[in-house]
C-alpha cells in the first residue's frame, strides 16, 4: 500500500515539474545588435492612433532575434499604451516584457 502511495506521489511530482518547465521564459544574457535601419516615428497619420516603437524580439523557433518595425496602432478608449521593455532577472539575464494597454 505504501508503495502504491509513493508511486502516486512520484507521478504527481513529475507532472507538476513538466508543467513548470512548459511555463519557462526565455532569458537572454547577450544583447542583440542595433538594427541596420531604424524607422523614425513618422508624423501622426490621424487622431485616435498611438505609436508603438520598433524593438528586438527573440524568436525561439529561429533561435535568433528578429526586428519588429514600429507602427501606428488604433488607440483603445480609456487606455494608454505602456511600451515593451527589457527587464533584469536574477542571474544576470534579461527578459522581454511586451507592450500592453493599461486602463487610465
Amino acid at each position: 500500500m505504501k508503495l502504491k502511495h509513493l508511486f502516486s506521489v512520484l507521478i504527481l511530482s513529475l507532472s507538476l515539474l513538466s508543467y513548470q518547465m512548459a511555463e519557462a521564459q526565455v532569458v537572454v544574457k547577450v544583447r542583440p545588435a542595433r538594427p541596420a535601419k531604424v524607422k523614425v516615428k513618422p508624423v501622426k497619420v490621424r487622431a485616435g492612433h498611438t505609436w508603438v516603437a520598433g524593438h528586438w524580439k527573440y524568436n525561439a523557433r529561429r533561435n535568433r532575434y528578429i526586428w519588429v518595425e514600429g507602427t501606428w496602432v488604433r488607440t483603445r478608449p480609456g487606455h494608454r499604451y505602456q511600451a515593451g521593455r527589457w527587464v533584469a532577472v536574477r542571474g544576470g539575464g534579461h527578459r522581454w516584457v511586451s507592450g500592453v494597454w493599461v486602463k487610465v
